[in-house]
């Protein structure tokens, strides 16, 4: 039987704690285009939420604005000489964990009004948030393929539970068009066109050897880009764009990375792919004085980095 008090409590409880929250059924979805980048390949998996709890009707999405930051790591600084651009996934702490945690505690409350079996993905590569927020009706997709939250706009964080509660699902029909003519976002993308496969953010977080094209469209980006949500004219909440030196990132530790970034986002990728992308940007920017500072690294045993260590002293020289 289906239930509206449930779908009641779980609204009013998103809304008590800074967050928005929708119901979509649990039923397959028509997914037509290619999994974007880090998304599963299986496409039962990727398409049919009951693949990943038996005797799933519903699936919970929420949205929520990213968690603020607390702690900036010190290579976060004003800009300077030697300064790259960072996204905020790499200095703001990580919004898996507050995601997760939203999620976790939204299950026990809806378990103080009925027993019920649930499974929490976030970013988790398997069902695909986007859609599925579309679905319950709490979001758009924008012209940059980003979801676009009724409540925060194009910078927020999604997570989903999937459900064997029988709920009152979906919402408002999803724009069409929520973008209008409006091209900002895809006139300002450095990659090509947004893309996926050219989406800088997507660059700068690939692992090993990248080619020369990607090094170059990278620009002064270590990592991350933000470009298309920070500029969205529809994003009231735009972040400033933050800067990282350089200098420290080229001569950064194992130890100072866990220091610097392991409370962020970033951390999955590890010191080789954030030391990799500063050598890039460093000789994107021609940053001579800086290439004392990027030539041991061509013999590193990382071929990543040793190849982005060779681009960068011929972009130099």
């Amino acid at each position: 039987m289906i239930s509206k008090n449930i779908l009641r409590l779980i609204k009013n409880f998103a809304e008590q704690n800074g967050f928005e929250a929708g119901a979509a059924d649990a039923q397959p979805l028509e997914l037509n285009a290619e999994p974007a980048p880090f998304c599963s390949r299986d496409i039962k998996k990727r398409a049919d939420p009951r693949t990943h709890l038996p005797g799933a009707k519903s699936v919970i999405v929420i949205a929520a604005p990213p968690p603020e930051a607390d702690f900036y790591p010190p290579p976060v600084e004003k800009p300077g000489r030697h300064f790259a651009y960072i996204s905020s996934l790499a200095y703001l702490p990580d919004y898996h964990i507050k995601i997760k945690s939203l999620l976790e505690a939204l299950a026990q409350k809806i378990k103080t009004a009925a027993d019920f079996n649930y499974v929490t993905f976030v970013d988790g590569g398997f069902l695909p948030e986007r859609t599925l927020a579309v679905k319950a009706g709490i979001a758009h997709i924008a012209k940059s393929g980003m979801a676009f939250s009724n409540k925060y706009g194009p910078d927020c964080r999604l997570g989903i539970m999937v459900t064997d509660l029988e709920l009152e699902c979906g919402g408002p029909p999803a724009k069409k068009n929520i973008c209008g003519k409006c091209r900002i976002c895809a006139d300002a993308c450095k990659g090509s066109n947004l893309l996926p496969e050219a989406c800088v953010s997507y660059i700068t977080q690939k692992k090993g050897v990248l080619s020369e094209p990607d090094m170059e469209a990278m620009k002064k980006n270590v990592y991350g880009c933000d470009n298309c949500v920070r500029i969205c004219s529809l994003n009231e909440t735009a972040r400033e764009i933050k800067h990282v030196n350089l200098e420290k990132l080229l001569a950064m530790s194992e130890t100072e990375y866990g220091e610097w970034f392991g409370h962020t986002a970033a951390a999955w990728r590890g010191r080789g792919v954030m030391l990799r992308n500063a050598i890039i940007a460093a000789g994107n920017k021609k940053s001579a004085p800086l290439a004392h500072l990027i030539a041991p690294h061509a013999q590193s045993p990382d071929p990543g980095v040793s190849a982005a260590a060779a681009y960068a002293l011929k972009k130099i020289n």
